[in-house]
């Protein structure tokens, strides 16, 4: 019965890894959702998406996908990490980072591509992500870097009226 346990849990993280090649948010939900309630080690499920993220990554370094891929890769990661970091913090488990990265677009600007692909290598990297959105006013930046003390702030701007 153990070994079947075991087996359902591998396979239950590969589905997940996979998840994230297809570009399936609604599938990466579900199975994160399952993640969390069968107890499979939570930091070995982000440490599957991290590994996806990071071949899609490479495969974009490599001109073998393109923006579109890695973004909607982006977003599957997302939607998947927020329910499993939201099961970490319900057990308790300790959450393995790098660092900490505060990221958003500044005030004035709803631009995101460039910030989510940001974002998305620093996932791949190992970091922890806290992702404000677009739009951002200075105070915000401040309260995130007060509140979450991040080792790196990235601010992102693509119009030249909101680089000031």
């Amino acid at each position: 019965m153990r070994m079947k346990s075991s087996q359902n849990r591998e396979n239950l993280l590969r589905d997940l890894e996979k998840s994230v090649f297809d570009y399936d948010g609604e599938k990466a939900v579900l199975l994160a959702r399952e993640v969390v309630d069968q107890k499979v080690d939570l930091v070995s499920a982000i440490d599957c998406l991290t590994h996806a993220i990071t071949l899609i990554g490479d495969r974009f370094g490599s001109g073998e996908l393109f923006l579109p891929d890695l973004v909607g890769a982006g977003r599957v990661v997302d939607q998947a990490m927020a329910i499993l970091e939201e099961g970490i913090r319900r057990t308790g488990q300790q959450e393995r980072y790098k660092g900490v990265v505060v990221i958003g677009t500044v005030l004035g600007d709803i631009h995101s591509i460039g910030k989510n692909m940001v974002a998305a290598f620093c996932r791949a990297a190992g970091f922890k992500v806290i992702d404000l959105g677009e739009n951002v006013s200075a105070e915000k930046f401040m309260e995130a870097v007060k509140n979450n003390n991040p080792d790196i702030l990235a601010l992102s701007s693509l119009l030249t009226t909101t680089m000031a």
